[in-house]
């Protein structure tokens, strides 16, 4: 957030705060996964495994990488 100081931006983009407002994690998720449903799989019953974490940052972005098992 731009009301932080700038050491504690500098340490929540490190990784030493995580982020726990809104949009959460399970919203973010839900999203990215209808986005790409019909493209990188037929139906989102296909996923069998997923890892995920929320993060600070520069800007926001969601970072997807699929691998076929």
């Amino acid at each position: 957030p731009t009301s932080w100081s700038k050491a504690r931006r500098a340490a929540a983009i490190a990784g030493g705060t995580m982020p726990t407002g809104t949009p959460d994690l399970d919203n973010l998720l839900k999203a990215a996964m209808d986005a790409i449903e019909g493209r990188a799989y037929e139906n989102d019953s296909q996923v069998v495994q997923l890892h995920s974490a929320m993060q600070y940052g520069e800007s926001g972005r969601v970072h997807l990488t699929i691998t076929a098992v």
